[in-house]
């Protein structure tokens, strides 16, 4: 039953999930497994990739960074969590990824983990910092109000124009 369950929830998360095999004491990482939503965002069937080690499947700088990560999971023996950006998917994509080893008799055997596709999180991470940045560094007085019009942000133009502080304009 246990078994079961493990099997109907790893084929239907709605994150890409991943058991890599661990071999040479940690200098091969080879697929074992990945499920329908692995596939879906990154374009590979299990079919073309269980059975391939990491540098089979993607180029050599992404295949650099990705042991990189797989062998500070299996030297720290602990989960980590960490964002990349591979160039192995559709062109270019940033990947929220966490990994964990599986221990066995003492030994990492496996490294099990899930990613999500960020791209487009971060594409909105980056208009923002450029949005605000402008917003900083403009000439001219901006303010942002809430719905009732309370000023909830001044930029330093603001103040320099106005003769108004942050502390003075704010509520």
């Amino acid at each position: 039953y246990e078994l079961e369950r493990t099997d109907t929830l790893f084929q239907n998360a709605q994150d890409g999930l991943f058991a890599i095999d661990v071999e040479d004491g940690g200098e091969t990482f080879r697929v074992n497994r990945v499920n329908p939503a692995y596939e879906t965002v990154s374009g590979a069937t299990a079919g073309e990739i269980q059975g391939k080690t990491i540098r089979e499947i993607t180029d050599e700088t992404d295949s650099d960074a990705i042991r990189k990560k797989y062998t500070e999971c299996v030297n720290g023996r602990e989960p980590i969590e960490y964002e990349e950006y591979l160039t192995a998917f559709d062109g270019g994509s940033w990947w929220e990824t966490r990994i964990a080893p599986v221990i066995v008799d003492d030994e990492v055997t496996q490294i099990v983990g899930s990613t999500r596709d960020i791209t487009d999180r971060k594409e909105r991470e980056r208009r923002l910092q450029k949005f605000q940045q402008i917003v900083r560094n403009t000439g001219h007085a901006v303010f942002f109000t809430d719905v009732d019009g309370e000023i909830k942000y001044v930029n330093p133009a603001y103040e320099d124009l106005t003769g108004y502080t942050s502390a003075d304009a704010l509520g």
